[in-house]
């Protein structure tokens, strides 16, 4: 099987979840309050997907970024953003909706802290390794 984590596929995958995210937070922002129509039906649903798909945010920014770089710091930067994000979708989707308790970590808690580190060590990685790479030559 032909290795399928190229730069090109993980930027449109990215991409395409980023847009999804797009899509349903306008979805659940336009909806009429007075209507019970498929945006209310679904508006548990809606939430529940786009604090899951949040990572894919910074995701597409760093797949844009380490396009053009060399295929090192691509590959080491996106073995750990596979499994940050795999982590990640299992611990939002397991995480509370809500809690009442004084510190509550529920899922968009978790998907907010897990994606402000994934951006923090997603570029501190990318910078260790290209400075590996100039030092290394």
């Amino acid at each position: 099987m032909k290795n399928w984590v190229t730069k090109k596929n993980t930027l449109a995958i990215s991409s395409t979840f980023s847009l999804v995210l797009f899509l349903a937070g306008t979805i659940q922002g336009t909806c009429d309050y007075d209507a019970h129509d498929f945006c209310w039906r679904y508006w548990i649903e809606i939430g529940n997907i786009s604090v899951t798909l949040l990572i894919f945010f910074p995701l597409s920014l760093f797949s844009l970024i380490t396009y053009r770089m060399r295929d090192e710091v691509f590959e080491t930067w996106v073995k750990f953003a596979l499994w940050w994000t795999g982590a990640t979708v299992v611990l939002v989707l397991f995480a509370p909706a809500n809690d009442p308790s004084l510190l509550p970590i529920t899922k968009s808690v978790v998907a907010l802290a897990s994606t402000v580190a994934l951006t923090v060590i997603s570029g501190v990685l990318i910078l260790w390794k290209r400075s590996m790479l100039k030092g290394g030559k």
